[in-house]
């Protein structure tokens, strides 16, 4: 018998193992077949993230119209939803800060009798159904949906030049973007920048301790500057300081040596920074 969807709540789980989260990996790729599925032709239907890797604030996460929806995965027991402590938290944090919609895709069954039942996805804030059907509003893309869309297209390309091993972080504080193993068997990484056509001339710093760090290692440096524009933008084509869901389009995104880039960029500069500045 399903769960009564009503009397579903919340519960936090403090320490989990490592085997719960190579649970809940191989649990989110069999959730990227359920929803694939379910949006099949659906145009309006998008990607974002399509495992539970860390770091990262979602295990799975798609955009459906002008809606980013960032997803936990949580077990049902006994109308108990259980959800890692700190997964939640920074859902929520991330979530609050980059203007997405925070889910929870409810699971209740026991995997181990092959018996698995997906609930209807519910907003984590009122842990109601999520409504598909709502209005569509074409509003702007936020700073995270920018970036991880620009991560997800540098993938795409070193995918199509032979690279492997590649795993991305969609956080924008944190660098490298991704890390990869090239097409003669070095470690390498890549730094993404990914902003609106307009905003291309603006500042933009990477940390060269960090940089000197990884070449001390051996490890490839690169970076990839992404730009986006509407095809027919209000303001004009190229200098669109917001982009929208329709019509957008991206340049080729070459990636271009570490090294090479206050060279090519006169508004770039690499400064030396602590390690681990990162946003709380």
């Amino acid at each position: 018998m399903a769960a009564d969807i009503e009397k579903l709540r919340i519960t936090l789980m403090e320490d989990v193992s490592e085997d719960y989260y190579d649970g809940l990996y191989d649990m989110s790729v069999k959730l990227w077949e359920f929803y694939s599925n379910q949006f099949k032709d659906d145009e309006d239907f998008m990607w974002l993230r399509v495992c539970a890797t860390r770091p990262a604030f979602h295990h799975l996460c798609f955009a459906y119209k002008a809606t980013v929806y960032s997803c936990l995965i949580g077990r049902v027991i006994d109308d108990q939803i259980y959800i890692v402590e700190q997964d939640w938290d920074n859902n929520q944090r991330e979530t609050k800060k980059y203007g997405l919609q925070p889910c929870i895709i409810p699971l209740e069954g026991n995997e181990e009798e092959k018996r698995i039942n997906v609930l209807p996805l519910l907003d984590a804030n009122t842990l109601e159904p999520i409504d598909f059907k709502s209005e569509y509003l074409n509003d702007p893309l936020s700073e995270w949906e920018l970036y991880c869309m620009g991560v997800n297209a540098v993938q795409i390309g070193l995918q199509n030049n032979n690279c492997t091993d590649i795993q991305s972080c969609d956080i924008p504080s944190i660098k490298p973007s991704i890390w990869f193993t090239d097409s003669e068997g070095n470690p390498s990484y890549v730094i993404v920048r990914s902003v609106p056509i307009g905003c291309d001339d603006e500042p933009y710093t990477i940390n060269q301790n960090l940089i000197d760090g990884y070449a001390a290692q051996g490890i490839k440096g690169y970076f990839a500057n992404v730009t986006w524009l509407n095809l027919f933008g209000a303001s004009g084509m190229y200098n669109e300081k917001q982009v929208f869901h329709s019509s957008l389009r991206s340049n080729d995104i070459p990636i271009e040596d570490i090294e090479d880039v206050e060279k090519n960029h006169k508004n770039i500069k690499f400064v030396r920074e602590n390690y681990y500045n990162v946003e709380p």
